[in-house]
Order: C-alpha cells, then sequence, then structure tokens
C-alpha cells in the first residue's frame, strides 16, 4: 500500500469501484459488497454503512461523482496512473490550458521511451494537478458537455 494524499468518500459500492481502486493501488482491509459507502484513508481504505458515516477532518464527500472520487483517490507521489495531469499555457492568448489523465505508472518512464502521447506533455511542463485544479477541470468538462 502507497502513500495517497488525500482521503475521499463516495456514496456508492460496485464492483467497478472496487476494482478501480484495487487497480490504483489500494488494498481493501474488510470489503463488504453490501455497506453504503467506500473511504479512501491515506493508508488505506474501508466500506461503511450510512449509520457508521461520520464526519472525518480532511475527508472530501464526493456524493455519488465516481469521476471526482476517483481524480482525488488517484493522488500519490508514488505513480502516476489515474492522475489528472495539467500543463498550463503561459500565454492564454496562444492556447488553453490542458489536462489529461495520465494511463500510464510511471510518466518519466514513458518520457524517457519518448512515447510521441507523453512527449508533448514532457516539453510544456506538465505536473500533477491539485484538488483545486481537479474541480476546475470537472467544471469546465461539465460546462463543456452541457453547452
Amino acid at each position: 500500500m502507497k502513500g495517497y494524499k488525500q482521503p475521499v468518500r463516495i456514496h456508492k459500492n460496485s464492483l467497478k469501484i472496487k476494482e478501480t481502486l484495487e487497480d490504483i493501488g489500494y488494498e481493501f482491509q474488510n470489503y463488504d459488497p453490501k455497506a453504503s459507502f467506500i473511504e479512501t484513508y491515506m493508508n488505506g481504505l474501508a466500506t461503511h454503512s450510512e449509520h457508521d458515516i461520520e464526519v472525518r477532518h480532511m475527508v472530501i464527500d464526493c456524493g455519488e461523482d465516481e469521476e471526482l472520487f476517483f481524480l482525488l483517490a488517484a493522488m500519490t507521489d508514488d505513480h502516476d496512473y489515474l492522475q489528472l495531469f495539467v500543463w498550463r499555457s503561459p500565454d492564454k492568448t496562444k492556447w488553453k490550458d490542458n489536462w489529461w489523465i495520465c494511463d500510464c505508472y510511471n510518466l518519466k518512464i514513458e518520457q524517457d521511451l519518448r512515447r510521441h502521447d507523453y512527449f508533448g506533455a514532457w516539453f510544456y511542463q506538465q505536473r500533477k494537478s491539485t484538488i483545486e485544479e481537479i474541480k476546475e477541470y470537472l467544471q469546465i468538462k461539465n460546462n463543456k458537455s452541457n453547452g
């Protein structure tokens, strides 16, 4: 189990959510398929029933938003998989900010191999997104799909 940066909660529980969290690197201590929600911690995760829910300091409650949940749950320095990267334009008049979700575990290795799709990100000095940037990305994405 790696060290994750942001504890998060989702008010859903499904095999897809469990498998995606395992792909990211989380390990369930006691998985309950009947639990109402899943909560990640800095070094693990758990399932709970609604009557067990309590307000925990620093836990972001994602409601039922799976995309927000996974992007926040993936935040770690141990690997790059499923993390949202951004590179910001130094001159907003020339091009806009670019966002992308990494599909490899170690971006540096992919850049060293000079895979074309990752080379542009390296050239433009990409970095992992902050919590605020993840929320901004989802807001922009949702506005585009609704507009």
